[in-house]
């Protein structure tokens, strides 16, 4: 039984850190990018080009949580809202065309794209804020 004590801390630390990283590494490109050039420079889809990463980390904390029974319906939920708003950015750019170029992005379409990618980010950070307070809740350091 300690064993699986000592693994779901290991899995919870590990899934926030994984959740985390593309995250974290968008944040600091951006800040290196932006004084090297002097402008402002993001790229806001990293963590969706990153995606396996933040899947691994996803899964790895709702298995954790599943199994300690912490934080299991918010790591879930905001897990499957942050993959269902990148599939719905997929679909809705090969269905359009986006995808191969056929298409030129409308206003419209961009809006679209832009809106899901702010969702799946703001998924993708509450996934990494429940699994930060899932690993405290793991070392007791938690309410």
């Amino acid at each position: 039984m300690a064993y699986q004590k000592a693994l779901f801390k290991i899995f919870g630390i590990g899934g926030t850190v994984a959740v985390w990283s593309p995250t974290a590494l968008m944040l600091i490109t951006s800040v290196i990018g932006s004084i090297s050039s002097g402008t402002f420079q993001m790229d806001f889809l990293l963590p969706a080009e990153l995606f396996l990463i933040e899947l691994v980390g996803m899964l790895l904390l709702v298995f954790a949580s599943w199994k300690e029974g912490h934080y299991f319906k918010p790591l879930l939920g905001c897990s499957v809202g942050s993959i269902a708003c990148l599939a719905t950015i997929v679909i809705f750019a090969e269905a359009t065309g986006m995808a191969n170029g056929t298409v030129p992005p409308l206003t419209w379409m961009l809006v679209f794209i832009y809106v899901f990618t702010a969702l799946m980010s703001l998924g993708f950070i509450a996934v990494g804020f429940f699994g930060l307070k899932f690993s405290l809740q793991l070392f007791g350091k938690g309410k």
